[in-house]
């Protein structure tokens, strides 16, 4: 084969490294890198190589692995993993015959998943066993598609996938394209196992996918979610990752949930490795899965395009470092730089030329241990295989060049109102409540209630086109409920006219009505156990701001409208309050509510605010301006709030979600100085 050198330096007149060790092969082989071991898929036999040794330790033969006279009979081996000490290979072996020309398929297919004996060099044991079904490519068979052991060795999670269904079409339609058939397939199951090493079953989810017809894609499973990739964890757990608006969480095989991934989203593109979560998105993010705790971000080091074979960057198998990889085609020249994704360190590897113009080189696998300093290359140039196995360790301990620090952006002091180009307007008018404490014994206090409302007056007035003189700010005593009543309804009924807009905003305690299920706002001098006498019913407010002939009101509710459980029982700074009667959204007004009917909201303790409101300023602060023009409307805000507080509040385990009803209208909220 054509030689392909990798070197690696610090300095631009380094000596290039040299592999110490080459496995080559053709084409037709099949190679693995899982781990410290590779293996090499021959014509009879597979081939088990030991990183750390530099040495072959095994030849398994499989004198039934080359192809016999009919194209439709074959065997096929593929490795899927390797135990931690090394004695224990799992392999899918598939088996395919010829159906004699039958169509529309063109064979049978079934396969086994075994065990093999790396010391002993033989099969030990078949784990488990697909049934046969027809299929025209060696993808379409039944097949075990990928496994994993244990870090003890001692168990095997593995996924199985078969076809069900399938559309039948007369041979006389058949118009010789696979194409054709491969669209036939409507269902398929997958499930997910985990056995010992005898092969019983100890854990099993199942699952059944329906398939696009014209496409092939996956457009439902049942049930949902099920998991698209599973791992291990360190603690031994079959885990896999679930992620959607409002964050991403890992969950037992049964679906239990077993953490809150701190800070992911869904773009974030989430994935199990080695026991650690690992996101493949703009940055290059590493969770423990049990605990859910950041352990590190990085942002990626060159331009990243995972979808273009020749300009990737790749993570190693513990998740330590990354290779980036760029192919300049006018050059003919491959340039390869690995880093460490915990400390941000780089070691330059140099150009190397490649012996053809636009030669086809995929880079498949890339692993590298930092307790070992080996790094294993694998890659196809032209019709060649090319392993590498490279020593790291002299290089990486030498000072190296520290990584280009990225541009930091400090978190906004969401206090302090932004600069804005918001013009001041006379017809704007507010009232902003906030009551932390309360006159009546045994009512806790409502935690940052006061701090929420002081802030968002700063905001109203500094920010947001409001005179000062317009909007009344109501805090503990002087929000009682004939402040609430007056301000609510007499006050603003006296002022707004068709050209004005209005501002509501509440944050503390309010309760529902046990025997209507109304809500109501909680005063300062309110007893929940004169709800009808002491407290200010949202029917009301509600009814008071319908009537007004403003065509813009926004009200924000940071509170929820639960009553669940007794007030001594809930969790320190939670505002009981969320509607049980429905009420209808008056037709001016769009109401951003901090949860559902049935949640609790919750407190941001970092930032001193209530969680909905604590997002919302972080959102009026340029978070939330999605179009990028400065303006944030109630649409892009709630855009913003919603998955940011849910996923905060799972933080937390409490489930929050806010919620936004009303005609939320074009006007922006907010106009930001860009």
């Amino acid at each position: 084969m054509i030689p392909l050198l990798l070197a690696l330096t610090v300095a631009a007149n380094a000596e290039p490294l040299k592999p110490l060790k080459v496995i080559a092969g053709n084409l037709g082989n099949q190679v693995q890198v899982m781990g410290r071991y590779v293996t090499v898929v021959g014509q009879q036999s597979v081939a088990v190589w030991d990183v750390r040794r530099l040495k072959q330790i095994a030849l398994v033969d499989f004198p039934d692995l080359s192809r016999h006279a009919d194209p439709g009979d074959a065997s096929v081996l593929t490795p899927l993993a390797m135990s931690p000490d090394g004695n224990w290979l799992v392999a899918n072996y598939l088996r395919t015959h010829s159906n004699g020309g039958r169509e529309p398929k063109s064979k049978t297919g079934s396969s086994e998943l075994l065990l093999v004996s790396v010391a002993q060099q033989r099969v030990a044991r078949r784990l488990a066993k697909a049934p046969s079904s027809d299929c025209i490519q060696n993808d379409d068979c039944p097949r075990f598609a990928w496994a994993e052991f244990s870090p003890d060795g001692g168990r095997i999670l593995y996924e199985t996938r078969t076809d069900q269904s399938e559309t039948k079409t007369p041979a006389s339609e058949f118009d010789d394209t696979l194409e054709r058939w491969s669209k036939t397939d409507e269902r398929a199951r997958e499930a997910f196992v985990v056995c010992d090493t005898s092969g019983r079953t100890l854990q099993k989810r199942s699952a059944d996918y329906a398939l696009n017809s014209s496409a092939g894609d996956v457009v439902e499973r049942t049930p949902a979610p099920f998991p698209i990739y599973m791992a291990f964890l360190a603690d031994g757990r079959a885990a896999y990752v679930s992620s959607d608006d409002a964050g991403c969480q890992i969950n037992a095989l049964d679906g239990s949930r077993i953490s809150v991934l701190e800070d992911c989203t869904e773009n974030s593109d989430p994935y199990l490795k080695s026991g650690l979560a690992v996101s493949d998105a703009a940055t290059y993010s590493v969770w423990d899965p049990a605990t859910g705790a950041l352990k590190f971000r990085q942002p990626w080091k060159v331009r990243r395009n995972r979808f273009y074979e020749n300009d990737e960057n790749i993570p190693t198998e513990d998740s330590s470092a990354v290779l980036a990889t760029s192919y300049d085609a006018s050059t003919t020249k491959l340039a390869m730089q690995l880093w460490d994704a915990a400390t941000g360190k780089v070691a330059i590897m140099h150009e190397v030329a490649m012996p053809v113009a636009d030669p086809r080189l995929d880079i498949f696998a890339i692993n590298y241990s930092r307790a070992d300093g080996r790094l294993v290359v694998h890659v196809r140039l032209d019709a060649h295989r090319y392993v590498g196995i490279y020593d790291l360790g002299a290089i990486l301990s030498a000072p190296v060049a520290e990584a280009p620090s990225e541009p930091s952006v400090p978190l906004e002091d969401i206090d302090t109102p932004p600069s804005t180009k918001t013009k001041a307007d006379p017809n704007a008018y507010a009232v902003v409540i906030g009551v932390e404490k309360y006159r009546q014994e045994g009512i806790p206090a409502v935690d940052y209630a006061d701090r929420d409302a002081r802030t968002m007056y700063a905001y109203l007035t500094q920010s947001m086109g409001y005179d000062p003189r317009n909007v009344v700010l109501l805090t503990d005593e002087k929000a009682t409920k004939t402040d609430l009543e007056k301000n609510l309804k007499s006050w603003l009924a006296n002022r707004v006219d068709e050209k004005s807009r209005v501002f509501i905003y509440y944050a503390g305690h309010g309760a529902p009505n046990p025997a209507t299920g109304e809500g109501y706002l909680m005063p300062y001098e309110a007893d929940p156990n004169y709800l009808t006498d002491t407290a200010f019913p949202l029917s009301e407010l509600y009814a008071a701001v319908g009537a007004l002939p403003a065509k813009n009101v926004s009200i924000v509710l940071d509170a929820c409208f639960s009553g669940r459980g007794s007030r001594s029982l809930l969790a320190k700074g939670t505002r009981p309050l969320v509607l049980q009667q429905a009420l209808k959204t008056p037709d001016n007004a769009v109401v951003l509510a901090a949860a559902q009917a049935s949640q609790i909201s919750a407190s941001d303790p970092a930032r001193q605010h209530g969680l909905l409101t604590s997002y919302l300023l972080q959102g009026l602060h340029g978070a939330a301006d999605a179009q990028g023009d400065g303006k944030i409307t109630a649409d892009e805000l709630f855009k913003f709030v919603q998955p940011s507080v849910s996923r905060a509040a799972r933080l937390q385990n409490i489930e929050q979600t806010p919620s936004l009803s009303g005609a939320a209208g074009a006007d922006p909220w907010i106009v930001l100085t860009k």
